[in-house]
């Protein structure tokens, strides 16, 4: 394990080190030992390498106080990780006002009224075309029902046989049980 320091001389918090999720842990109980302090810089001149950890960590410190301090001396490959995990520019999303309950009831009312009247529309519509459709001789050919009926019954023809094979296995054995 790599060994990082944190100090503070006037308002300036000097980092040592290396920066990673190995140090950061130890590096956040020093920092709170400090107490509130003023914090204008953070010298990162001695930091040897830094990772994702490290930056939030040091997001950490910038958004503790109110005019966040400057990082100083960054060599360049800390200085380019910093720019591109600093969460310092990001803003948070504006609160939206919440809807008042009665707004939030009257749409949850009007929606449901809205599916309602949409599944009695298309019940309707099905239990009409089932009805009307063998009656309307313009949407099928002449003989269709007929041939449909005969394909249909032949079809059920074995479930109907098997149907009644176990409803006579069932009363044979009720006979039995009653003998």
């Amino acid at each position: 394990m790599t060994r990082a320091t944190i100090g503070l001389s006037g308002s300036s918090l000097t980092i040592t080190g290396t920066v990673d999720r190995t140090t950061v842990r130890e590096l956040h109980r020093r920092y709170r030992k400090l107490g509130r302090v003023r914090v204008t810089s953070i010298d990162v001149a001695a930091v040897d390498r830094i990772d994702s950890a490290g930056v939030a960590f040091l997001d950490e410190i910038r958004s503790g106080s109110g005019d966040p301090p400057a990082i100083v001396g960054a060599k360049e490959p800390v200085q380019g990780l910093i720019d591109l995990l600093d969460t310092g520019s990001v803003t948070a999303r504006p609160e939206v006002a919440r809807e008042p309950w009665l707004g939030r009831l009257g749409g949850v009312l009007i929606d449901g009224w809205e599916a309602a009247a949409a599944h009695l529309r298309l019940s309707s519509t099905i239990t009409f075309w089932s009805l009307a459709a063998p009656f309307d001789r313009r949407s099928r050919r002449r003989g269709a029902i007929a041939a449909q009926c005969r394909t249909i019954g032949s079809s059920a023809v074995p479930i109907v046989g098997f149907l009644s094979l176990i409803i006579g296995v069932i009363v044979v054995l009720q006979a039995v049980l009653q003998l």
